[in-house]
C-alpha cells in the first residue's frame, strides 16, 4: 500500500467534530463517515440540533465541500452574514427546501481547521488493477 492511501475505517465512529471544537461548548459541525462504504454517504449535522435530519453528500459532493472549505468558499455556505451577524448559513446543496444550518463564526472556524488538517477526509480504497 502506498503512503498516499488512507486505509478504510473499519470501526464505526459515529458523528465526530474537529479537534479544535473543544472551546465552543460542544456546539459544532459534526460529520459521520461511517456510511461511506455501505451507502456511499457522508452525513453532516449541527450538534445543537441532532434531531434534525443531517445533510447527506456522496463522495463527489463531500470532496467539493472539503475542497471549497479549504479555498474559503464551501458549496452551500453563505459567508455574507459572517461579517454582519457573526454566523455562517450552510445550505443543503442537494435539497433547496431544507432549512440551512446556522453556525457561529467559532463553530465554522473549528470546522475549517479540521478540514485543513484532514480530519474529515474520506478514507480511500487502494485501486484494484
Amino acid at each position: 500500500m502506498s503512503s498516499d492511501i488512507t486505509p478504510i475505517r473499519t470501526t464505526p465512529r459515529g458523528y465526530f467534530k474537529a479537534q479544535a471544537s473543544g472551546g465552543n461548548g460542544g456546539n459544532c459541525v459534526e460529520v459521520n463517515l461511517d456510511a461511506v462504504v455501505t451507502e456511499g454517504k457522508i452525513r453532516l449535522r449541527h450538534s445543537k440540533h441532532p434531531e434534525v435530519a443531517p445533510f447527506e453528500y456522496d463522495r463527489t459532493g463531500w470532496s467539493a465541500v472539503l475542497t471549497g472549505t479549504r479555498a474559503g468558499s464551501c458549496p452551500g455556505a453563505d459567508m455574507d452574514q459572517l461579517a454582519s451577524k457573526g454566523v455562517v448559513l450552510l445550505h443543503d446543496t442537494t435539497n433547496a427546501a431544507t432549512p440551512p444550518f446556522t453556525f457561529t463564526a467559532a463553530e465554522w472556524a473549528a470546522f475549517e481547521d479540521g478540514v485543513a488538517k484532514g480530519e474529515f477526509d474520506i478514507a480511500t480504497e487502494p485501486s484494484v488493477a
